[in-house]
Formats: structure tokens, C-alpha cells, sequence
């Protein structure tokens, strides 16, 4: 059987290799655009392939675009000072659709480096399977993408023929870690997790690479104790001045305590989406 399974079309991979012209361009590749705005433009020429909105492109809602404009920020020698960046929102905010497209842009997009490893993980590997269904949904739906990632199915992996990067998929429960040096890594609810023994073995794993990136989205912990309430009380203390550590963001959507619940303006606090 071949690496990709029955049935599968083969990628067809050229050994030499023209510079593309023009018209094969991407939005992406246009001339002056920073980094952030290159991340917008990969995600905006994704495929919608859910919901209401399915047969359209992606289009970022304003609150993302912040958030990746923050995140993927450059310094003055033009390297990106986030290493981990944590989002957290209420449920049903597109929290999953904006980690596969993340996760893409690291792996074949602008953000894509010679033979990466992106990681997609969570409390369960069922959970973590969700951002990587979202990704097959994408990728077969994009011909480029379609062309160059070759997707496996029953190890929830995918490889990009072209630049050797990596996807797979962890589960806190079951993952073994030891030995992976990832580029990229997006922590699907962090907020489910017992401890942080995982999260912490995957930020020490980052230190083989020059850039990489430590992704949470989450909705909020239920424990002041949790992991997730950690870094979010980590992240409030940089806001606050307390720290200076301009590797970390926070971007937090929350509704104070004594906020009445039955306003409607009260949900749109922790719910950006509405």
C-alpha cells in the first residue's frame, strides 16, 4: 500500500523546479506587505467549508485580525517577538476553523520553514482531531494545497512534498513528546487539561528552533488553579505592567463578574463572534 492509501490520487512533485510567474502568484506574495498582513492575506484565500458560509473564502472577522496583526508582529531586526500567544473566547467563536488555518499558514503558508513540525494538541486525541479534519477539509478544497499535502488519514498526519514540514496531531493523554523539535504548535483548550506537564514539555521542545510559536485557544478554566487560568493571569500581569516579557500575548475576551448575564452586551464580551 502506499503511503497515502488506496484509491488516492499521487502527487505528482517536479525535480526541477521553475520561479513561479505572476499569474501563480499568491495574494500573500505581493511586494511590501508585512508579516501579519501576509498571515491575513494566506487565511482570507482559504475556502469556507462549513456553516452557511460554505463555497465562500474566508473572510477574518476584525477581533482575528487584531489578534494575528499582535501576534505576528515584527521587531526592529524583523523577527517575530511572540512565542506564545494565547486567545481565549467563549465557545462557538470559530476557535477551531481559525487553528487549522494557523496551522496551515505554518505549514505551507507564508509561515512554513524547510522540514517544520506543526503539532495540533488537546486534551483527547479526539479533540485534537478536529483542527486536523478542519485542515483536509481546507486542503481538498484548495488545488495548490491539494497539490503538495499529502494527507494521512489514519495517523491524522499530513507532510508537504515541497518544503518537508509536518503536521500531527497529540493528545495530552497519550502523546509522547520526547525527541520532537516543533515549530509550531496550537493547543487546542487548554482549559480541559488536568496539568501542564504536556504544554510544558512542548515549550521546552521549542528552544531547537529560531522562530517557533505556542498557540492556545481556549475558553476560560473553570479552576483559578488550571493551566489556562495561569497564563491568562500571566498575561494580565504583562497588561498590567507588572512583567516585562514581550515573547508572551494575551488576548482575552471576558465579562467581569458583576455583569449581568442576561444583557446582551454582557455576552458580546467574552463572545466576539456575536
Amino acid at each position: 500500500m502506499g503511503m497515502r492509501g488506496i484509491n488516492a490520487t499521487p502527487k505528482r512533485i517536479s525535480k526541477r523546479r521553475r520561479a513561479p510567474t505572476l499569474s501563480q502568484q499568491h495574494p500573500w506574495d505581493a511586494p511590501g506587505l508585512s508579516r501579519a498582513e501576509r498571515v491575513i492575506r494566506f487565511i482570507n484565500s482559504l475556502p469556507c467549508t462549513q456553516g452557511p458560509l460554505a463555497g465562500t473564502t474566508l473572510k477574518l472577522r476584525p477581533w482575528q485580525t487584531k489578534f494575528i496583526k499582535a501576534v505576528y508582529r515584527c521587531d526592529k531586526h524583523g523577527k517575530r517577538a511572540v512565542r506564545t500567544a494565547v486567545l481565549s473566547v467563549g465557545r462557538k467563536n470559530g476557535k477551531t476553523q481559525l487553528a487549522a488555518a494557523l496551522c496551515l499558514c505554518a505549514l505551507s503558508g507564508p509561515e512554513a520553514e524547510p522540514r517544520g513540525e506543526c503539532y495540533s494538541v488537546a486534551c483527547t486525541r479526539f479533540q485534537a482531531g478536529r483542527v486536523f479534519a478542519e485542515m483536509v477539509a481546507i486542503i481538498t478544497r484548495t488545488p495548490w494545497l491539494s497539490q503538495r499535502i499529502n494527507i494521512i488519514r489514519f495517523r491524522k498526519e499530513l507532510e508537504d512534498m515541497e518544503n518537508g514540514s509536518t503536521f500531527a496531531v497529540l493528545a495530552a493523554d497519550v502523546a509522547p513528546v520526547h525527541g520532537l523539535s516543533p515549530s509550531f504548535v496550537c493547543y487546542d483548550e487548554l482549559a480541559q487539561v488536568p496539568n501542564r506537564a504536556l504544554y510544558d514539555a512542548l515549550g521546552t521542545a521549542l528552544g531547537g528552533r529560531a522562530q517557533p510559536l505556542m498557540l492556545v485557544i481556549s475558553t476560560q478554566a473553570a479552576r483559578d488553579e488550571a493551566p489556562m487560568s495561569e497564563l491568562i493571569d500571566y498575561g494580565l500581569r504583562i497588561q498590567r505592567g507588572e512583567i516585562q516579557d514581550p515573547g508572551f500575548h494575551l488576548t482575552l475576551y471576558t465579562a467581569p463578574p458583576e455583569a449581568n448575564p442576561w444583557k446582551l452586551a454582557t455576552w458580546k464580551l467574552a463572545n466576539p463572534a456575536r
